[in-house]
This record gives C-alpha cells, sequence and structure tokens, in this order.
C-alpha cells in the first residue's frame, strides 16, 4: 500500500500547509521534529533517504522507500505532480461496480448498497471516487485490494467489486468520441 511520511517542524510547518492544503487524500503520516513524542520517527524517516532538512517527503510501498523529495532541492514542492503522474500510471480506471458488504450502516451508503461507474484512480492509498451516470461516490483510504476476491477493504468498511468491461468500453468510445 502507498504510504506517505513527512517530517517537518515548526519553522517550515506553513510550508508544509501550503504544499498539502486542499489535496487528495493519500495515507499520509506527519513528523514534527520539534515535538519529543514525534522526533525519532521523523529522523528516522529523513535518515534512509540521507535528508538533512525538513520537510522531507518520503513515498513508501508495501514499506519500502520507492521516492523521496527534498528540502534541499525544493523537490517536495513538485510531490503532487509526481503523486498525480504515479496514480495514473499504475491505478485501475475504468467502470466498477461496488457493493458495501461490512461496515458502518450509516445513511450515506448502507450495507448492501450498490454503486457503479467510473474511476480515474483505483489503487491502495487513496480514496476511491466513482463517478456514475446519476452519481457519484467516494470511499476513505482504500487500504487493501484483493483481485483474486474481488474486495477492498477502506479504513471503516469492506466492498466487493466487479469490473465491467462493457461499460468501460462504451465509456472509452465516448470519450475519444468527444475528442475529435
Amino acid at each position: 500500500m502507498l504510504a506517505i511520511k513527512v517530517a517537518y517542524n515548526n519553522k517550515c510547518a506553513k510550508d508544509i500547509d501550503n504544499v498539502f492544503s486542499a489535496q487528495g487524500n493519500p495515507m499520509f503520516e506527519f513528523f514534527n521534529e520539534d515535538e519529543p513524542k514525534e522526533i525519532k520517527k521523523a529522523w528516522k524517516y529523513k535518515g534512509e533517504a540521507g535528508a538533512r532538512q525538513v520537510p522531507f517527503i518520503g513515498v513508501y510501498e508495501d514499506d519500502r522507500l520507492i521516492k523521496a523529495f527534498y528540502n534541499e532541492d525544493k523537490s517536495y514542492t513538485k510531490f503532487f505532480d509526481w503523486l498525480e503522474e504515479y496514480i495514473d500510471e499504475h491505478a485501475f480506471k475504468g467502470w466498477l461496480t461496488v457493493t458495501k458488504q461490512e461496515g458502518n450502516n450509516n445513511t450515506l451508503i448502507p450495507l448492501n448498497a450498490v454503486r457503479s461507474g467510473y474511476t480515474r484512480a483505483f489503487i491502495e492509498g487513496v480514496g476511491l471516487y466513482i463517478s456514475g451516470p446519476d452519481d457519484w461516490f467516494h470511499t476513505s483510504i482504500v487500504t487493501s485490494i484483493d483481485w483474486e476476491n474481488k474486495t477492498f477493504k477502506t479504513l471503516n468498511s469492506t466492498y466487493s467489486f466487479v469490473i465491467n468491461e462493457k461499460e468501460e468500453s462504451k465509456h472509452q468510445q465516448e470519450d475519444s468520441q468527444g475528442d475529435q
């Protein structure tokens, strides 16, 4: 699963707020070097990538560092551009039908409710957003996808899913006609 670890301190907290404000909802963990309970973890993640300064952003997949963004070269300001490209390259895009199997039985989406639509990013570590013909639907962060059993878990719920290739190809045809 994709996880993002951010090391910062009180001095650069405003920069971090500017970078992370109004962005998507990947799995973020923040560690403030000025907080005694967080300093060891902040230094640990910086040390793994050889970062000396904050802010530092480390992107992890299955607990392995795959990309680092540093203050030293100001690359941390390009983090969301990279994340968008990563998701575009690695996420499933297409027509999904999801059914809520377990979780809170609230009014937003009760148990056994079904939602269908097109998604641009079905991947672990970010929330699922589906745009349907009549409405839209979103989940909290997808924590795991079981492709074999066609289920996925979010922070609060479990869903089954079906990839509907007929609807997906119909949607792709409509997109290509709109481009002409």
